[in-house]
């Protein structure tokens, strides 16, 4: 596998101050040390966001704030929007960390402050009310499911199920039945009526082995006690 070559941060921002000057294309200053073009922008996406320490060599990662994060990605989510502008406007170091953020956010989760970029936390819990809530302003809003996600600190994935659920069960598809026995809920969908079905079958099932078990030992005690 290719090294990649090293580039000195001070090499890095006289080429991209060149280009800014406009006495150097991104594909000459690619070309002349060896880079592929997109590695020049990420340059120039720092420089413009942080001026020449954007380009200088860090300690530690960067860290922001949740109110950035979930302004930068609101807005790439909204649509109309590249990746480079929102750095630039938000003083993001790169592409790559809001792009981490937008990945994990859209896998099921929240964004969290003080991280440079691969840290979530779980989703909260949520009435049935509060999921309405969220589920009419998602519909209201072009089903933005990412921009409702973060406005009402729930997941992408969650936002998505909730709309999809109301759409085809309505308000009922919102309830929250995690945790409660097939059968022990008024069915919502044919699927959820057969499983019902089943689960009343197989309990009767139990209760009439059970039953049989204790007779046959009934049988068994009264045998045993003809034959002393």
């Amino acid at each position: 596998m290719r090294k990649k070559k090293k580039i000195s941060p001070s090499v890095k921002i006289k080429q991209v101050e060149l280009y800014l000057a406009g006495k150097a294309s991104i594909h000459q200053i690619a070309r002349k040390y060896g880079v592929a073009c997109s590695t020049v922008e990420i340059w120039i996406v720092k420089y413009k966001a942080e001026g020449r320490t954007g380009l200088q060599q860090r300690k530690s990662c960067k860290k922001y704030s949740k109110e950035l994060k979930e302004k930068a990605v609101r807005e790439y989510l909204g649509g109309g929007v590249s990746l480079k502008t929102i750095c630039t406007k938000y003083a993001i170091s790169s592409p790559t960390p809001l792009r981490n953020w937008i990945k994990e956010y859209n896998a099921h989760g929240m964004l969290k402050s003080n991280s440079g970029g691969r840290m979530m936390s779980k989703t909260r819990k949520t009435t049935q009310d509060e999921r309405l809530e969220i589920v009419h302003y998602c519909i209201l809003n072009g089903k933005n499911y990412g921009d409702a996600a973060i406005r009402y600190s729930v997941s992408y994935q969650n936002v998505y199920q909730w709309v999809h659920r109301y759409e085809k069960l309505g308000i009922d598809g919102l309830e929250d039945r995690r945790g409660k026995k097939p059968g022990s809920v008024k069915p919502r969908t044919l699927e959820e009526e057969l499983r019902a079905k089943v689960a009343q079958l197989e309990s009767k099932n139990r209760d009439l082995q059970m039953e049989n078990d204790l007779l046959k030992k009934l049988d068994e005690l009264q045998r045993e006690k003809r034959f002393r």
